[in-house]
């Protein structure tokens, strides 16, 4: 079940991606960061308040107080870095830095919990980081196809065509990093909160103090910019929204269940789901090189080991 779980949120995520790469083309990435973040939050609070009312009332202060910081760091600086990098960078090369968190949670499990990575485990997380540094090593020399559009993010440029259009996709690269670095520090947070807070109140707090805090910083980053989009722009952002707290609540079920350094190398596998998908619905955006096939194929073998380590 915990593999099951995993895998689920990392479909669901991989979509998220691609919604926001859509909706990235005519707003901000700020702008699209709170749409979502109220779809989510509209979806999910009236069902915990109609099912778990008791446990939402009866938090401590100190549970709510970790709560709301995993919301902050998940929510307002990890998905407004994830969607940066998006827009500056594209599907093919930005989520597969996203294939670093398992890095980053596993550091944190085993250097602060008794949590401890096998062989067999180890080189599953291995071989997931390595096809993602391929895959971003792909996206970074190829050139990119054919964006257009005022809201085209990149633009045709993307890839090489300028030291500008370089700069924009290290920039989106490095924003993609980082907000690997927080989903990965959320992951090990999350194990230690969810043990005590069923998972679907631990994730709408989260998501409720993520939004506050996110809407709260929204304005400097480009929130109140005036910007004519089509509605499509808004339901991506709705899209991105629902799928992105389904995998979080997806994730936190599988964290109640199974060690982080389990199930964050399978939720890993979120960047190939965005890369397949880009290739399926937005082909003219991104481009699919030899490289970046290998590297997914790596990145596949990687799940499969650690699937395999982890036993059920």
């Amino acid at each position: 079940m915990v593999i099951v779980l995993s895998v689920l949120a990392a479909v669901v995520f991989g979509a998220a991606s691609v919604f926001v790469r859509i909706s990235t083309r005519h707003l901000n990435a700020s702008k699209v960061a709170v749409v979502s973040l109220l779809a989510g939050l509209a979806l999910f609070a009236p069902i915990t308040l109609g099912l778990q009312w008791s446990v939402l009332s009866g938090l401590g202060l100190r549970t709510f107080g970790w709560l709301a910081f995993v919301g902050a760091l998940q929510f307002a600086v990890g998905r407004q870095l994830n969607y940066t990098g998006v827009q500056l960078a594209g599907v093919s090369r930005a989520t597969p830095f996203f294939g670093t968190v398992p890095v980053f949670a596993s550091i944190l499990a085993v250097s602060l919990t008794d949590e401890h990575v096998g062989a067999a485990l180890g080189v599953g997380i291995g071989a997931v980081v390595a096809g993602s540094l391929l895959v971003a090593r792909a996206g970074a020399s190829a050139a990119t196809p054919r964006a257009s559009g005022s809201g085209a993010g990149p633009g045709a440029a993307l890839g090489v065509a300028s030291a500008t259009a370089r700069r924009r996709v290290l920039l989106g690269m490095g924003a993609a990093l980082l907000a690997s670095a927080c989903y990965g520090s959320i992951q090990f947070l999350g194990r230690q909160v969810v043990g005590d807070v069923p998972p679907l109140t631990a994730m709408t707090v989260a998501l409720a103090a993520g939004t506050v805090a996110t809407l709260l910083v929204g304005a400097p980053l480009g929130l109140t910019r005036r910007q004519e989009a089509p509605a499509s722009a808004y339901g991506m952002a709705v899209l991105a929204g629902v799928a992105s707290a389904v995998g979080v609540l997806c994730m936190f079920l599988a964290l109640e269940r199974g060690a982080v350094v389990k199930v964050s190398p399978v939720v890993a596998l979120n960047p190939l789901v965005s890369v397949v998908l880009g290739q399926v619905f937005i082909r003219h955006l991104e481009r699919l090189s030899w490289l970046l096939a290998v590297g997914i194929v790596v990145m596949v073998g990687g799940v499969v080991v650690v699937t395999l380590s982890a036993g059920g």
